[in-house]
């Protein structure tokens, strides 16, 4: 029973990736393409192994998607004032009724703006594990916002989705943007050492990724002027991933005086 379940929990991934994948081309202009035909063969494929819940959250993750393009077609209002549906919003919330939640949010209640409605939709469907939908809202709340949480939620959903070569494209980009908060230029650069890591690209990428990462935490430790005492977590986090980028460079005296400067920063920590 339980591989049954799993099997077809797989196929819903295929459909709901394939959606944003489907979605995305729509948004180049290029629903017409080869890609586009290709993937509507391999919805057709998927589509008749969902279950009847399965096929009504892939049609919300498509109907939702749909407000990256503003497109999106919103259900009649709920016949109750904000109060009563805001309260109906956190009961369903609170007992995990995704679906419910999910239908709330289609009616579009006017006092959600849309960078929180794109916040809470992908909150959801990370909670429902398909992740690939949630970073695709997580990208349209940032959007929508200008908020770098977004941004950094939406790389963790990649890497929660085991998709290692997209969340380092968009690790990478968010360095090479540069004018980011502390927090996410240095879990952009967690990311993209770690993919590094697991991916195995030829030697000279390797070198110019450590590079730039071993870069970018310098100077948003510099930058920012990070302290031990106010940023403990994201302190450490950044010496760590400094000091591995350099030792992988070979410039282990480096990697070493980072850890020292850190620990003559913070000697309780060396007895953690």
């Amino acid at each position: 029973m339980a591989e049954r379940r799993e099997e077809t929990r797989d196929w819903l991934r295929r459909c709901v990736d394939g959606l944003v994948e489907l979605q995305d081309l729509r948004n180049q202009g290029q629903l017409e393409s080869e890609a586009a035909e290709a993937i509507c063969e391999r919805l057709d494929e998927y589509w008749p192994h969902l279950t009847a819940k399965q096929a009504e959250l892939a049609g919300m993750a498509s109907a939702d998607l749909l407000m990256r393009s503003g497109e999106e077609l919103p259900r009649p209002p709920l016949a109750m004032d904000e109060e009563a549906v805001r309260a109906r919003f956190q009961q369903v919330w609170e007992a995990s009724d995704w679906l419910g939640a999910l239908a709330i949010l289609r009616t579009k209640p006017g006092f959600i703006p849309d960078g929180k409605l794109a916040f809470l939709r992908a909150s959801i469907y990370e909670r429902l594990r398909l992740f690939r939908v949630a970073a695709a809202l997580y990208e349209w709340a940032a959007v929508k916002t200008g908020d770098d949480s977004y941004v950094s939620m939406e790389i963790d959903a990649l890497v929660a989705d085991g998709d290692w070569e997209a969340a380092a494209a968009r690790a990478r980009a968010v360095l090479d943007e540069g004018e980011h908060t502390p927090f996410l230029l240095l879990n952009a650069s967690y990311i993209l050492l770690r993919s590094t890591l697991i991916m195995h690209y030829p030697e000279a990428h390797e070198r110019e990724v450590f590079s730039k990462v071993a870069e970018v935490v310098e100077g948003a430790l510099a930058r920012y002027e990070l302290e031990p005492d106010a940023w403990p977590e994201l302190v450490t986090t950044a010496v760590s991933v400094q000091a591995h980028a350099l030792a992988q460079l070979g410039q282990r005296e480096a990697a070493e005086r980072v850890y020292m400067n850190w620990l003559a920063r913070t000697p309780d920590d060396a007895l953690a």
